[in-house]
């Protein structure tokens, strides 16, 4: 999760927690505003529980979360938060867990399990390494370079769109760090796949 969703994460948990009390809505001379309805998506589920793993505190978290941004090296600091939380053993345990995490991406198909990915992305794996989870990734290429670049460490393209520099594509999940090294690989976001929005 970026510092950003972690905010926004936390106003949430807060604004339910005044609808939970009956305290929204009001206004100071007592009286009731009109209901608004605001839609946000966050990219993990937080759970009902208030304890925060291995901290005592919130701030004690967005200061290890800081840390660990912080001293992301490169090409590592181009994967997506929530996907380090699946790959990297040192990411600040909060909230979810990394098979909570795993779960969610899952459910709402922006990961197909290894065991399901040969058959459901017809992955013909001639190599000694074994197939991973696979994460649907939209990637941004700098406008200098190709969109072709990411094909060897990519598993199956889904779109390409060279005048936007981006490719929609799966992706392995173990082979991540090698598509961010790619000299021209700009960003990576996680996303839902066409078929599943």
């Amino acid at each position: 999760m970026t510092f950003s969703r972690i905010a926004l994460a936390l106003m949430l948990v807060m604004v339910a927690v005044l609808l939970a009390v009956g305290c929204a809505g009001q206004v100071g001379d007592g009286k009731s505003t009109d209901n608004v309805t605001v839609t946000t998506t966050v990219p993990t589920p937080i759970p009902s529980s208030t304890k925060i793993s291995n901290y005592t505190s919130t701030g004690d978290l967005i200061s290890a979360l800081q840390s660990y941004r912080n001293n992301l090296t490169y090409p590592r600091n181009k994967i997506p938060e929530d996907l380090l939380k699946l790959t990297d053993s040192r990411y600040p345990k909060n909230w979810n867990t990394p098979e909570e995490t795993r779960a969610f991406f899952i459910s709402i198909n922006q990961m197909i399990p290894a065991e399901q990915a040969i058959t459901q992305l017809s992955i013909n794996n001639t190599t000694s390494h074994p197939v991973g989870s696979q994460v649907y990734l939209i990637i941004h290429v700098n406008s200098s370079a190709s969109t072709h670049i990411i094909d060897p460490a990519i598993t199956s393209v889904i779109g390409r769109y060279e005048e936007y520099h981006t490719v929609a594509a799966w992706a392995d999940i173990n082979n991540l760090e090698k598509l961010a090294g790619i000299d021209g690989v700009e960003s990576m976001k996680v996303n839902v796949p066409p078929e599943h929005s």
